[in-house]
């Protein structure tokens, strides 16, 4: 469980900061002739950078359980309100 938990929290705080680094490289680096392709690489990293910022948040476990899927989360949105997850 806690090597889960690991797993997810490292993995999405190595995905917010390169999404971010992709997104400024997209913006000041691409050339004329690629302008259309990059605003296809432009969203596709913004909405990985939104689905990695909410797990951050929110570090949900899977678990199974009897009767379907057990979310248990233990991020730090979960000091907020244990409906605000």
């Amino acid at each position: 469980e806690q090597c889960a938990v690991a797993f997810t929290v490292a993995s999405t705080a190595v995905g917010v900061p390169l999404n971010l680094l992709l997104l400024l490289a997209i913006s000041r680096r691409t050339p004329r002739s690629m302008r259309a392709y990059s605003i296809l690489i432009f969203n596709a990293s913004m909405v990985d950078l939104l689905g990695a910022t909410s797990t951050l948040l929110t570090i949900p476990r899977h678990i199974s359980g009897p009767f379907g899927i057990i979310l248990i989360f233990y991020g730090p949105s979960t000091l907020v309100n244990k409906q605000f997850c």
